[in-house]
């Protein structure tokens, strides 16, 4: 089942390496979460943010539409597909969507975790938000652990915001009871096992089975909440310098003093309200000016106005 899983992989690995950096991080991670810092690469002193969004451009048909659909993309009907996919994306101006699509990008890239639903192509109308996850990946892990990521995505200009609010929306999906005693996580569930994007009908049934509440054989399984959240770190803003070493280390340094307060501030968080035990596996990118990267990512999709959230 490992090698069908795999097979279900539609964003390459090592595709944002062209524009996103990896940082290494020695720091004492908190209790159930592994915290991943990216930044996104420098071309002459500047942040590559439109080269950021064009790589997230890639992700758009395959994100928003039908797996088999993507997969039927070619030069010819591109044009069609993509504005199709375009159809799909809430264009209000207090859409998540740059850190949904983003999210997907870097569950497919960087974990090889393929999505499994799509809750975008199940919308019926384009200005809807689906309720619960923000994405749906699932993969084995190197000890052969299945693992289901349930993905989140907060974009605040303010950090800690962004943080709170998303700890706060998974705890939220989790535990607050909406009918019968059943939660949103109760919902998801139901919603992934009727709508998987699966053509494979033996692994489909594999984890429909295992998905299952009432059967057994789950003992591999974890859930596992993926939340993508991108910062603004206005220091990032004027890295310009002729000499490239000297602008790279400055924008280093800076993302590891960020790193360093985001791990000791999210380590006091999850001490004190992950006292269920949630498992979580997080992504940082700073940006030099985030509404700035929202608007981008919204003329990207064909939206002309502003964001004004």
């Amino acid at each position: 089942m490992q090698e069908k899983i795999k097979e279900l992989i539609m964003i390459p690995k090592g595709l944002l390496n062209g524009v996103i950096n990896d940082m290494e991080c020695s720091l004492e991670m908190p209790p159930n979460a592994k915290i991943k810092f990216h930044y996104i690469q420098l071309q002459g002193g500047n942040v590559r943010v439109n080269d950021f969004i064009s790589v997230l451009q890639q992700g758009l048909i395959p994100y928003a539409l039908p797996r088999e659909e993507a997969r039927a993309t070619t030069y010819l009907n591109a044009p069609q597909k993509t504005a199709e996919a375009r159809e799909e994306y809430v264009r209000g101006s207090n859409s998540g969507e740059l850190g949904e699509l983003s999210l997907y990008m870097f569950l497919e890239s960087k974990e090889e975790a393929p999505q499994i639903l799509s809750k975008m192509s199940l919308k019926t109308s384009g200005n809807m938000h689906f309720h619960g996850s923000d994405a749906v990946h699932m993969k084995f892990d190197q000890n052969g652990n299945i693992i289901l990521f349930l993905g989140e995505s907060k974009a605040h200009k303010a950090l800690d915001k962004s943080v709170k609010a998303c700890l706060k929306s998974i705890n939220d999906f989790y535990f607050d009871e909406l009918v019968d005693g059943r939660t949103q996580f109760d919902f998801d569930l139901k919603l992934i096992k009727q709508n998987m994007d699966i053509g494979d009908v033996e692994l489909k049934e594999f984890l429909q089975k295992l998905l299952n509440p009432w059967e057994g054989g789950k003992e591999s399984l974890y859930y596992v909440n993926a939340c993508f959240i991108p910062f603004e770190l206005p220091q990032l803003k004027g890295l310009n310098k002729q000499n490239f070493r000297e602008a790279e280390g400055e924008l280093q340094k800076i993302c590891e003093n960020s790193m360093k307060e985001i791990v000791n501030d999210l380590t006091k968080l999850l001490n004190k309200n992950n006292t269920r035990g949630l498992l979580f596996h997080f992504f940082f990118v700073p940006f030099p000016d985030l509404d700035g990267v929202k608007d981008n990512f919204r003329k990207m999709l064909g939206y002309k106005g502003e964001n004004n959230g």
